[in-house]
């Protein structure tokens, strides 16, 4: 059985990722007024260079970049599933009513019962459930005598034609929501790690800093520690 890592359980409760925002502007606030002639120099001693603060800026710009890109991926998946869904939710109450309308039609026809699938609950997953639907709607289009016994009961060919097209393009609109999906995850991963690294080093500039300027609260202040 894996046991959970405790240091590594520490570290990500620490991290507040829905904060980076937040934390970004106060990391750059306090690297920035580290070059402040008053405060720089006591940073030296300690053995941190302007050289090094700088490509620590540095770094933060490009999480500052990799958290606007996630954030991208993230409302692109949302509206990719935004759209799946609205359009399976229109798309499925119309499947019942005529899947309904279908069972009373056919409930002593065993043959059209097998070819439309007409029978049992409808499956949970995407996939299983699109292709029930496919075959209820392909049957119908390939039998006459079904287009003529349900086109009476208000089922037109018009509508059948459509719905089978809302179907296939469900498959689409699902491609592109699990390649949302995936964008995300790898956006989230990259601005996480590179969140991760930088965070390691500014909590131990942190706690250097305040040292080196303990017998200065008002410099401490300016870098936005009050400690």
């Amino acid at each position: 059985m894996a046991t959970t890592n405790t240091t590594e359980k520490t570290q990500r409760e620490h991290y507040d990722y829905k904060n980076i925002v937040t934390y970004i502007t106060e990391s750059k606030t306090a690297l920035i007024n580290a070059a402040q002639p008053d405060i720089a120099p006591k940073l030296a001693e300690i053995g941190y260079t302007s050289t090094e603060i700088t490509a620590k800026l540095q770094e933060l710009e490009t999480l500052e970049t990799l958290n606007v890109v996630q954030k991208k991926e993230y409302g692109e998946q949302y509206n990719a599933t935004t759209s799946y869904t609205a359009t399976e939710n229109a798309l499925h109450k119309t499947y019942i009513n005529n899947l309904t309308i279908a069972r009373v039609v056919f409930k002593n026809d065993v043959g059209a019962q097998v070819a439309l699938a007409l029978n049992g609950e409808r499956k949970k997953s995407k996939s299983g459930y699109q292709a029930e639907a496919l075959q209820f709607y392909k049957g119908i289009l390939l039998n006459t005598t079904y287009k003529t016994a349900l086109a009476v009961r208000g089922i037109t060919e018009a509508i059948v034609t459509s719905q089978k097209t809302g179907f296939e393009g469900l498959s689409d609109l699902s491609a592109d929501q699990k390649k949302e999906t995936g964008e995300a995850q790898a956006a989230t991963k990259k601005r996480d790690y590179a969140y991760d690294i930088f965070d390691e080093w500014m909590s131990d500039f942190k706690k250097m800093a305040i040292v080196a300027l303990s017998d200065s609260p008002q410099l401490r202040e300016k870098l936005g520690w009050k400690e």
